[in-house]
């Protein structure tokens, strides 16, 4: 368990949280100010063994950055993606806030900061080719539900099924969209012929 972030929850109550080989970011409290800690203990936030990072706000919440994917216990390194923004009022329940990155890549290592201004600022590391600046109002971050920890097992579960007979490969709600808006972007959108007669 290592390179934890502190909250403070009020009073002398601290609370440290961070990455772990135990497929869950790590937890560990102080009643005294950091002069004595209690027992390491596994949280509700899943961890892959990479890097997170947490703050507590000017209004008493508390904002953790981190890869909301389950790693492999026991094993060293895990997948880099997604990167999420999640938020709390106690340290202990934690709620959807945000997905920065969903693609396909590493987004890790990740800090946060709150300016005088109220803003919080994120850095990462952007597939491992730069570091990626974001800016969030927390005031206008949601709180919401967590897709289920085990959604991206079971995408590549349905995606690593035998398709049919002739029905090529297996892809899951909306990937075919995804696929054409993209192919859209980086071709333009052909033109019938008799299209480009007339415009020309």
């Amino acid at each position: 368990d290592i390179q934890p972030s502190l909250l403070f929850l009020g009073g002398n109550q601290l609370l440290a949280l961070g990455r772990s080989r135990q497929d869950k970011v790590f937890e560990v409290r102080s009643e005294d100010g950091g002069q004595t800690w209690g027992e390491v203990r596994l949280g509700s936030l899943p961890n892959n063994n990479s890097g997170t990072d947490a703050v507590t706000l000017k209004d008493g919440r508390h904002l953790i950055l981190y890869n909301h994917v389950g790693g492999t216990p026991g094993k060293w390194g895990g997948k880099r993606t997604p990167l999420n923004l999640s938020v709390s009022t106690d340290g202990t329940t934690w709620h959807a806030a945000l997905v920065l990155e969903d693609e396909p890549g590493e987004y890790s290592y990740p800090a946060l900061i709150q300016t005088q201004d109220g803003l919080v600022h994120a850095t990462y590391t952007w597939k491992r080719q730069k570091v990626k600046h974001v800016v969030i109002d927390p005031a206008q971050l949601d709180a919401g539900d967590f897709i289920p920890n085990d959604v991206q097992r079971y995408v590549d579960y349905v995606k690593s099924s035998r398709p049919v007979e002739k029905g090529g490969e297996v892809l899951v709600p909306g990937e075919p969209e995804i696929r054409n808006r993209k192919k859209r972007e980086a071709e333009g959108i052909p033109l019938p012929a008799d299209t480009w007669s007339a415009i020309a």
